[in-house]
């Protein structure tokens, strides 16, 4: 199996463009109920083309975008803001010095770590009593037509495709990562595409096959059927459940 630091190299374009962003009501949580400050400093671990990092930016001090991918660091380099810092470094190994941030924040990548040594680092890294922070773009699946229709394509096409690692039942990882009391909200989020969005948010999936592969032809030829049977004035629509935790290690 591809490893986790490199299976995004050959599409990293495609997932910054066509990857769902962050609803502002997630910093709107962690500012109201988790004490993020304009003075706050957080590191992004596993920031990819920098879809979270620019989300936090604007919010905060200073952002450590760690990232191992080299692919996926330059494409977020190409619109850092001024207040971050481009790392190479893992959630287990992030080469920041110790005690030196207010919030570690994992979007969608906390699924890729290995639990007992990312924990250990993201200890030596927070400040006392700092928070970590973990979130996930859910897509909505059941009572979908879109969606249903969707991952049936995933599940005949992909590569290695596995609803199970794409559930929405993270609060058993997330407690366990946290080892005590954690807190938990559920926001609303979406992606609205054309045809040539969807397919791009299709291609960003690392279990997509891409061109070349004898999978990809039949595939979009299934995509572009969909598209057009569930379109509305040339628009399909993915709702998600953005899901945010945090708290102590």
């Amino acid at each position: 199996m591809t490893s986790p630091t490199t299976r995004f190299s050959d599409r990293a374009e495609l997932y910054g463009k066509y990857r769902p962003g962050y609803p502002a009501g997630v910093v709107e949580a962690l500012q109201a109920d988790a004490g993020l400050t304009s003075s706050s400093i957080v590191a992004d671990i596993g920031s990819g083309t920098g879809i979270s990092t620019r989300l936090l930016a604007p919010h905060v001090s200073l952002v450590y975008a760690v990232e191992p991918n080299a692919e996926m660091r330059a494409e977020a380099e190409r619109d850092e803001p001024a207040n971050v810092v481009s790392v190479d470094g893992t959630a287990e190994e992030t080469g920041l010095v110790g005690a030196a941030v207010d919030f570690v924040v994992a979007a969608t990548a906390f699924h890729w770590f290995k639990k007992a040594e990312t924990r250990r680092e993201f200890r030596r890294i927070l400040k006392p009593y700092g928070l970590v922070v973990l979130l996930w773009n859910m897509r909505k699946r059941e009572g979908s037509k879109l969606g249903e229709a969707y991952d049936k394509l995933l599940l005949e096409f992909g590569t290695d495709y596995k609803p199970a690692l794409m559930s929405d039942k993270w609060g058993k990882p997330a407690g366990e990562f946290f080892g005590g009391p954690f807190e938990h909200r559920t926001i609303p989020n979406l992606q609205d595409f054309d045809f040539e969005g969807f397919k791009g948010r299709l291609l960003s999936a690392s279990y997509a096959p891409l061109p070349g592969h004898e999978k990809y032809e039949p595939m979009i030829a299934r995509l572009r059927e969909i598209f057009d049977e569930c379109q509305v004035d040339g628009r399909v629509r993915f709702d998600y459940d953005t899901q945010l935790y945090w708290g102590r290690i």
